[in-house]
């Protein structure tokens, strides 16, 4: 199993430590549709992301809010590129 980080592919196994698993790969259960778009997206408040690309869901912690802000790049038809991703949707980590 792969794991996605927010900036790396980790190979996971059983020997995989508990740290290691921070980030989530998740199949999409959600579909992009019911997500909020990126426009009201808060990158320093935790949250769970749909990435295009991958077709995940990607567990965000704020952590990179400062990168995210800096180096992310809103496209025309409303995704936002940043390092490996492009998320189209993001939804509140409590459901709301």
């Amino acid at each position: 199993m792969l794991l996605v980080r927010c900036d790396e592919v980790v190979a996971v196994t059983r020997a995989t430590p508990l740290r290691l698993m921070r980030w989530q790969d998740m199949t999409t259960t959600l579909h992009p549709e019911t997500l909020h778009s990126m426009t009201g997206f808060d990158p320093s408040e935790p949250a769970i992301l749909h990435d295009l690309a991958t077709d995940r869901i990607i567990t965000w912690t704020g952590d990179e809010a400062d990168d995210f802000r800096r180096a992310g790049m809103p496209r025309e038809d409303g995704t936002v590129a940043w390092r490996q991703y492009v998320f189209d949707g993001w939804g509140n980590v409590l459901g709301g």
